[in-house]
């Protein structure tokens, strides 16, 4: 069984002590190889997963109508990139739209 560290993560959270993080460390790890998947945390401390090809200064949207966050990823020209879809804890109950949030258009290539 290959440690998540293994494969190019980590795991830096506030946990219970009865937690066993190396535990949850492996699962997450095994959970990536399984599902071509890959978890971020978002620089507002949301924890996610979506697709395996997300990188740095990737974009965590919500589009309206939509019943799930997606990735987006600025190409330089002002365009943007879907990458994929992804869960994000704390936001896909809408828990997001009770706080004051910023909206912005985005054209995607």
């Amino acid at each position: 069984m290959r440690t998540n560290d293994e494969v190019g993560g980590h795991i830096d959270a506030n946990v219970d002590a009865d937690v066993d993080t190396k535990l949850v460390a492996s699962y997450v790890g095994m959970l990536q190889l399984l599902t071509e998947t890959k978890y971020f945390v978002s620089e507002s401390g949301y924890l996610g997963i979506g697709s395996s090809a997300v990188v740095p200064g990737d974009l965590v949207v919500l589009i309206f109508g939509c019943g799930m966050s997606y990735l987006l990823r600025p190409d330089g020209s002002g365009k943007h990139r879907l990458i994929g879809d992804a869960y994000v804890h704390g936001i896909m109950e809408g828990e997001l739209m009770a706080q004051s949030y910023a909206t912005q258009s985005f054209t995607i290539c």
